[in-house]
């Protein structure tokens, strides 16, 4: 298999064009849940006056998507002199719950490579990601070890959640 790869997704078309990916992936993955749903993300990013990107990983043998991450872009501060870049998972402050689409038994190499990608090509001052219940975050974080970067883990008490049933579509 050829080297995965990270492609950003930033316009309408191209992330209409990936549902079907995207849409296989939310079948799939056990930490998928109805705010990392394609209908939910793409009616956000519709919505959104912010700036938004969706960093897909690719498997170039295949074309297919084998992992997503929503992202939106948020300024803060600065009174017009000197804003902050501010990231937060795709959909907050509307959705509960964010984070990543991945098939499980490529997670490993996939949310490295999403991290290795926001780390390094990606220009931003702060990175919140409260409100993620997907149990693979810490093998994200492990990415932003040394020196140059802060990580803090607040406890923050987490919103109700409703399990639905396996038929129930959105």
């Amino acid at each position: 298999m050829a080297e995965l790869i990270v492609e950003p997704i930033n316009t309408l078309s191209s992330f209409e064009a990936v549902k079907n990916d995207w849409e296989r992936l939310y079948e799939t993955d056990p930490n998928s849940q109805l705010f990392v749903s394609w209908l939910w993300q793409k009616t956000l990013i519709q919505q959104s006056s912010s700036q938004w990107l969706v960093l897909g990983v690719k498997n170039p043998d295949t074309s297919a998507y084998i992992a997503f991450l929503p992202l939106t872009f948020q300024k803060k501060g600065g009174w017009g002199i000197y804003p902050s870049k501010h990231i937060v998972f795709g959909g907050k402050p509307f959705s509960i719950y964010s984070g990543f689409l991945c098939f499980p038994e490529m997670e490993q190499e996939a949310i490295r490579l999403l991290a290795v990608y926001l780390r390094d090509n990606l220009k931003w001052d702060s990175f919140s990601m409260i409100w993620s219940k997907d149990t693979r975050m810490e093998l994200f974080l492990n990415t932003f070890s040394g020196p140059e970067f802060f990580v803090s883990r607040k406890k923050v008490h987490p919103a109700l959640i409703i399990g639905l049933p396996a038929g129930f579509e959105i």
